[in-house]
């Protein structure tokens, strides 16, 4: 969305590949639980996903979302109609909005919104609040993206050749980090 405060984005098959992923490789599931994982769901997420794109809203931001509102685009390889069941079973509700499905849960987030899956395109899922999955389907609609506000893709446009990268503005995120007011105050000035 264009409205996003931080950006984050990483190249999945690069970053599995990298130095940096071994160094976590002891915190990681075991490879029983990451077969049962596919099994159940149909994804290798070391295989599946190539890349990811995260988004943290400023408050009021994205359909008045409060601070700290997340989406999570991805870009795997899936069968949707396995990942509809797997949820159905689950206790998940499966509805349309905009010509594009939407996988909701009851279980709340810590704003006391529903939590949804949506399939923005053939290769493209949202994850985030109903309300943050729906503005993105309506943003993908309307051309309205991040591209779209340019002092972020300025930060962008500064960063060379990463397989992962962060930009944003911290004063639109401060009051959420539970900064002291006197250290928010200084955050305007600092963009990364």
């Amino acid at each position: 969305p264009a409205d996003a405060a931080v950006v984050a984005y990483a190249n999945i098959r690069d970053v599995m590949n990298s130095q940096f992923r071994q160094r976590f490789k002891d915190i990681e599931p075991s490879q029983e639980q990451k077969n049962d994982f596919e099994e159940k769901t149909g994804l290798n997420l070391e295989q599946d996903v190539d890349s990811v794109v995260a988004a943290v809203m400023p408050k009021d931001g994205m359909a008045n979302n409060p601070a700290g509102a997340f989406l999570i685009l991805a870009r795997p390889r899936y069968r949707a109609v396995r990942l509809e069941k797997l949820a159905l079973e689950h206790g998940a509700q499966v509805s349309d909005y905009q010509g594009k499905r939407i996988i909701t849960h009851d279980e709340a987030n810590a704003n006391g919104e529903a939590m949804a899956v949506g399939f923005v395109e053939a290769d493209l899922v949202a994850f985030g609040s109903l309300n943050a999955v729906k503005a993105s389907i309506d943003a993908r609609r309307d051309n309205r993206n991040i591209v779209s506000n340019n002092d972020m893709m300025k930060l962008v446009n500064e960063i060379e050749n990463a397989n992962a990268w962060a930009v944003g503005r911290l004063d639109a995120i401060a009051e959420k980090a539970g900064l002291p007011a006197e250290n928010q105050a200084s955050m305007s000035s600092i963009s990364w």
